[in-house]
């Protein structure tokens, strides 16, 4: 779609540019015409040189898709490759945008220049002027459009992606180190806890079920006093040892969290589970402390509250969670440790994790260590948003170089064809600001025009991506401000130059001739 977009403006330039060239060729059209060229004839000479000018940048695209590919395919996280002699589609579908662009970019010029009448036009003028620079306008309101809310989709992007890495998750994800438990130390993961705790660069250390940020167990049928018949909520199970909630530096909200004091001394006793305040919620009770709640007739006391977590990505929202100690009516809760997370101190990384590899070859010498950072691996949950946030930010720089280039290209256009005016202005005491700003305002009233349709546009288009994230930011009116100052700025940079020099000319070199 961005793609589609950039090129849309390259066919609005194309065929700015053409129009504003019609004057210096309207005498051409009218030769031709007088020497018994049809309109047709006219029509097919233009429509011949945008489809050539088209398939000759086509050849360059290639050249430097070919340069450029190995970059965007580190940029996407794809592998794409030019295989023009295995991949007829490809070939087939480049020639065919390249003669749509050239059809697209060239339809304009082609049927307003052979509309030019030859006696207008022998005459020394083709009645054009008005209708031509209208329709110059109403393309670099487009153009701006389009570049307007390609630069609020990228603020916007950026913005969510830095609230998702920022946000507060419910608990410190800084310097821990995981590693995953194979079936062989299922049985020893509290002996290989002990000996790795020894390392003084290690202050905690905690088995899980699974990691904090993919909770797959789940249960229906949980009941309680007070239920709702109609409800029915879908439950994360995770299981975990007494060290969790220092490991992970999660504050509980109410109760206790499992320890050795308040494990089961019988398997008859019903066990203990601890909720978080999502669970509380759909409970319905200020207090669940003390509460019995069952799942398919095993019965469990809820003995604590802990504050709700993030423990999926922010995409969706915080689930109803159970937490089990390892021995609490294992035949129904994650029983089985499937990872080791330790906090390390953040000077003493590198040391910590040979001595995790050491132990861990030491009882499991059969199996290559494999370890992670659990920052790091929250951070490659969002990779997409950060490569489509690069990806929308490179190509509206690209959207913005192509549009400011018509922008010169007109305002070069512009200044020329109003020198003798500007000349009569400043020979009747016009100064250069008045005539700086006279030609500036001809281009900037239209940018400003279209942030008032980019804005709308862009505003819907990002709020419907951000229902994709349960937590996203908000969409202020700071970042239309923003975007729309920015485009008129570029725009004004754009045009003050050659305004600067028309208005700073000799008005003598103007009027010597009249």
């Amino acid at each position: 779609m961005i793609a589609l977009f950039v090129l849309l403006i390259a066919c609005i330039n194309f065929m700015n540019l053409a129009t504003a060239r019609s004057g210096s060729r309207a005498r051409e059209i009218g030769m031709r015409k007088v020497v018994g060229a049809f309109r047709k004839d006219i029509i097919n000479q233009f429509y011949s040189e945008s489809i050539l000018l088209s398939f000759i940048s086509l050849f360059f695209a290639l050249v430097l898709v070919s340069l450029l590919l190995p970059a965007f395919n580190l940029l996407s996280g794809k592998e794409l490759g030019l295989d023009f002699f295995g991949n007829q589609p490809l070939v087939f579908g480049l020639i065919g945008t390249a003669l749509f662009t050239g059809i697209i970019a060239g339809s304009y010029p082609a049927l307003f220049m052979s509309s030019f009448q030859p006696v207008k036009i022998l005459k020394g003028s083709s009645g054009s002027d008005s209708k031509g620079a209208i329709f110059r306008k109403v393309l670099v309101f487009l153009q701006f459009t389009i570049s307007i809310i390609l630069i609020i989709g990228t603020i916007v992007i950026y913005k969510q992606l830095s609230f998702m890495r920022s946000k507060d998750l419910g608990f410190n994800k800084k310097n821990l180190v995981y590693f995953p438990l194979n079936r062989k130390i299922w049985p020893i993961s509290e002996i290989i806890k002990k000996e790795i705790l020894q390392h003084p660069a290690i202050s905690h250390a905690s088995l899980t079920s699974f990691t904090p940020i993919g909770f797959y167990s789940s249960d229906n049928g949980w009941n309680w006093e007070g239920k709702n018949p109609g409800t029915d909520p879908l439950i994360r199970r995770f299981c975990t040892d007494f060290n969790f909630l220092k490991t992970f530096k999660i504050q509980m909200a109410q109760g206790k969290f499992h320890s050795i004091e308040n494990t089961n001394s019988t398997s008859s006793s019903p066990g203990k589970v601890v909720i978080n305040e999502t669970f509380t919620s759909i409970i319905g009770k200020q207090n669940p402390v003390g509460m019995r709640l069952s799942m398919d007739s095993q019965n469990y006391i809820c003995i604590g509250v802990v504050k709700d977590f993030n423990f999926f990505p922010l995409y969706r929202e915080i689930a109803p969670l159970a937490i089990f100690y390892k021995t609490e009516n294992a035949q129904k809760s994650p029983s089985r440790y499937r990872y080791m997370f330790m906090k390390v101190q953040q000077d003493n990384i590198n040391k910590a994790v040979k001595h995790i590899e050491r132990i861990y070859k030491k009882f499991n010498p059969e199996f290559p260590f494999s370890h992670g950072f659990l920052d790091e691996t929250l951070g490659q949950l969002y990779n997409n948003e950060e490569r489509l946030g690069s990806i929308i930010k490179y190509f509206a720089a690209i959207a913005i170089i192509i549009s400011c280039l018509g922008l010169f290209g007109l305002a070069s256009f512009m200044a020329e064809q109003r020198t003798r005016e500007i000349g009569i202005r400043k020979v009747f005491g016009s100064s250069e600001g008045a005539i700086v700003i006279l030609l500036s305002m001809e281009f900037m009233k239209w940018v400003a025009a279209a942030n008032m349709i980019a804005w709308p546009i862009a505003y819907f288009a990002m709020r419907n991506v951000l229902q994709n994230y349960a937590y996203r930011i908000d969409i202020g009116v700071g970042i239309f401000l923003f975007a729309g100052l920015t485009a008129i700025a570029i725009a004004l940079l754009t045009v003050s130059y050659k305004s600067i020099k028309a208005a700073y000319a000799n008005p003598v070199d103007a009027l010597k001739y009249e």
